[in-house]
């Protein structure tokens, strides 16, 4: 997905507990949809254009994955 597609499908989700992304279209700007506190599991995909910033921001925003 990108960005946009991203932001509509999770944004005010509560009930995704499990995420695997294909980031190749991704950026930084999908991490308001990525960081989300009720995450148990994420899988990224292709994480070509990820700064470390944003593992950084997942790490304290996620704090239930396992």
């Amino acid at each position: 997905p990108r960005n946009d597609d991203l932001k509509r499908l999770l944004n005010n989700n509560q009930e995704v507990k499990s995420l695997k992304i294909d980031c190749e279209h991704l950026d930084d700007q999908a991490l308001g949809c990525i960081t989300k506190p009720h995450l148990e599991e994420l899988q990224l995909l292709n994480c070509v254009w990820f700064s470390s910033k944003l593992l950084t921001e997942i790490g304290c925003h996620c704090r239930d994955l396992r």
